[in-house]
C-alpha cells in the first residue's frame, strides 16, 4: 500500500474514482473519528490492507496508544471549553457565579427538597440523552429553583459528552438589556443581535429564569412579545422555566397559545415534568 503521505496527496483522485476504494463501515480513525479507507482488490472487492485515514494521516502502528489518549484528552478538554464558553456567552444573568450551581452543592435536608432534587436529576438525564423536555419550576422566592435549573443544564451538558448547547436567561435581565440597546452604540446592538441569533440557532436547552418578574419593569408589549417568541422558538427544544407566578398570571401575561407551547413536552410516560417548590423551605437561608 502506498505511504500515507502519498495517499493524502492523491485524495481528490480517490473521490473521482471511488470504485477502487474500500470504505470501512466498522473501523474508524482513533484520532479524528472518520471511517478508515483502503485500496480495494479489483478481483475480490475486499480491502487490500487494514486501512488508513486519508484525512489526518493516521495508519496502523503509526501512533502509540499514549498519543491517541493524549489526542482524545485534548479533544475532550476542547469540548468542555466550548460548551462552557457557549453557556457563558449566550446567557443573560445578574451573577455569573450561578454557573457553578450543581446537584452536588444543592442542600437537600427535607423530604420535599430531596424529591425536587431527584426529579430535577431525572430531567437532566432525559435532556442529556437527547429527549425534549419542557418543565416549569414554580414556587416562592429563595426555594432553590434557579439552583436546580442551572444544575440540570450543567448535568445535561456533561451527560451529552459536552455536545449540548445550553443558555440561561434571567427574564428581567433580558428586558433590561433590550431597553439599554435603544440608546446603545451600533457595535453593542450588533453584538446583542448576534447573541440572540446564536441562541435561536444553536441553543438546545433554554433556562428561562424568573419568568414574570419582568412585569415589575416598565416593559412594553414588544418586550413581552420577545419572551413569547423565545418560548415559541423552543416548542420542540428543551425548555425549563422558573417562576414565582401562578398559572393564571402567566396566561394573562403571555397568552394561552404561548403557555400551551410550554406544556407541549411537559409530560413523559404519563408523568408531569413540572416541579412544585411551594413546600420547600427558603434555600438561601440554609447556606447561612
Amino acid at each position: 500500500m502506498p505511504s500515507m503521505q502519498k495517499l493524502g496527496g492523491i485524495l481528490p483522485s480517490w473521490m473521482k474514482d471511488s470504485k477502487n476504494i474500500y470504505f470501512f463501515k466498522d473501523r474508524f480513525c482513533p484520532l479524528c473519528g472518520r471511517p478508515l479507507q483502503a485500496f480495494k482488490d479489483p478481483e475480490t472487492g475486499e480491502p487490500r490492507s487494514d486501512g488508513a485515514c486519508p484525512y489526518c494521516g493516521w495508519q496502523p502502528d503509526s501512533t502509540s496508544q499514549a498519543e491517541i489518549n493524549r489526542t482524545h484528552q485534548a479533544q475532550h478538554q476542547l469540548d468542555i471549553k466550548q460548551a462552557a464558553g457557549f453557556l457563558t456567552y449566550t446567557s443573560f444573568v445578574n451573577d455569573h457565579d450561578i454557573f457553578g450551581h450543581a446537584f452536588a452543592n444543592f442542600i437537600a435536608n427535607d423530604r420535599f427538597t430531596k424529591q425536587a432534587k431527584a426529579k430535577a436529576e431525572q430531567l437532566a438525564s432525559q435532556i442529556g440523552a437527547g429527549q425534549v423536555v419542557h418543565s416549569n419550576f414554580h414556587g416562592p422566592t429563595g426555594t432553590g429553583k434557579t439552583h436546580l435549573a442551572v444544575a440540570v443544564a450543567n448535568q445535561a451538558i456533561h451527560d451529552s459528552n459536552y455536545r449540548l448547547r445550553a443558555t440561561v436567561i434571567n427574564s428581567p435581565k433580558l428586558m433590561q438589556e433590550r431597553q439599554r440597546m435603544i440608546n446603545a452604540a451600533p457595535d453593542e446592538r450588533r453584538e446583542f443581535n448576534r447573541k440572540m441569533a446564536k441562541i435561536k440557532q444553536q441553543t438546545r436547552l433554554l433556562i428561562l429564569d424568573d419568568l414574570g418578574a419582568e412585569s415589575s419593569l416598565k416593559t412594553t408589549d414588544f418586550d413581552r412579545q420577545t419572551i413569547s417568541e423565545m418560548i415559541n422558538d423552543f416548542e420542540d427544544k428543551s425548555l425549563i422555566i422558573t417562576t414565582n407566578q401562578v398559572g393564571h398570571e402567566l396566561h394573562i401575561m403571555y397568552g394561552q397559545r404561548t403557555i400551551s407551547r410550554i406544556l407541549k413536552h411537559s409530560y413523559s410516560n404519563g408523568k408531569n415534568q413540572h416541579i412544585d417548590f411551594a413546600k420547600l423551605s427558603d434555600h438561601r437561608a440554609l447556606k447561612v
